[in-house]
């Protein structure tokens, strides 16, 4: 580790911290796992929405067009 503290600060190359001593593959999958999950979670509901939306607008598209050709 080529990393030092000087006055209370740690100084610390980019190469050093994307490697997080060793440890670079779990905490870097970690991180994206956990960015997927959060997008996740905010894409589907969107997606979902939407479809629920466009289902509401064609039914009532189709009972409209029913009450307009009803005798």
């Amino acid at each position: 580790m080529g990393s030092c503290i000087s006055n209370g600060r740690i100084n610390m190359n980019w190469a050093e911290f994307f490697n997080m001593g060793g440890y670079a593959f779990e905490v870097w999958t970690s991180w994206g796992l956990t960015l997927l999950v959060l997008l996740w979670f905010v894409i589907i509901p969107k997606h979902r929405n939407a479809r629920i939306k466009h289902e509401i607008k064609r039914q009532i598209a189709r009972e409209t067009r029913l009450e307009n050709t009803a005798p």
